[in-house]
C-alpha cells in the first residue's frame, strides 16, 4: 500500500485524536522520519535553495495538521491554513510542494513591498531576512 492510499485508514484515528498530546506527540514522530523524504526542487547555490532548506529547518515538518505558533491552522512546513480537510496528512511531495509555492509567493511579495530596485540591491543575507519575515508574517501588510 503506498503512503497517499492509507490516508483512508488512519484519517478517523487523526479526527479522534487531533489535539490530544497522543496525536502530537505521534504526529512529531511520524514528521522526523519522514522530513528527510522532501526534496529541495531549486537550483543549488541559488537564494530561493538556501531559503527552502532554512525555512525547512526552522519550522520544521508536520506530517498532520497543527495550530502554529499563534495558533493559526497550519500544515506541512509552515504553510498557513489547511488546503485540505482536517485530518488529512500532508506528505512529503506535497509539502515541498507547499512550501516552494508559499517560498515563491513571499520572495515576489518582499521584493514588490521594497520595490524592485531596492529588492536587488539588498545584500544576499539581507534578502533571506526579509523573505522570512514576509514568511512568518512579520511585515506590515503580509498575510501571516
Amino acid at each position: 500500500m503506498d503512503d497517499e492510499s492509507s490516508n483512508h485508514i488512519i484519517n478517523p484515528l487523526g479526527d479522534l485524536l487531533r489535539g490530544t498530546s497522543a496525536y502530537k506527540k505521534a504526529n512529531r514522530k511520524i514528521s522526523n522520519r519522514m522530513k528527510g523524504r522532501i526534496e529541495n526542487p531549486y537550483s543549488a547555490g541559488t537564494l530561493k535553495n538556501e531559503m527552502f532548506d532554512e525555512l525547512l529547518e526552522d519550522e520544521g515538518y508536520r506530517f498532520g495538521a497543527y495550530g502554529d505558533s499563534k495558533g493559526f491552522p497550519t500544515t506541512g512546513v509552515g504553510h498557513l491554513g489547511t488546503d485540505k480537510t482536517a485530518g488529512n496528512w500532508v506528505w512529503p511531495k506535497e509539502a515541498a510542494d507547499l512550501l516552494s509555492r508559499d517560498l515563491d509567493e513571499k520572495y515576489r511579495a518582499a521584493r514588490e513591498w521594497l520595490t524592485p530596485y531596492a529588492f536587488n540591491n539588498l545584500s544576499w543575507g539581507a534578502k533571506k531576512a526579509v523573505i522570512n519575515m514576509n514568511f512568518r508574517g512579520d511585515l506590515r501588510g503580509s498575510e501571516e
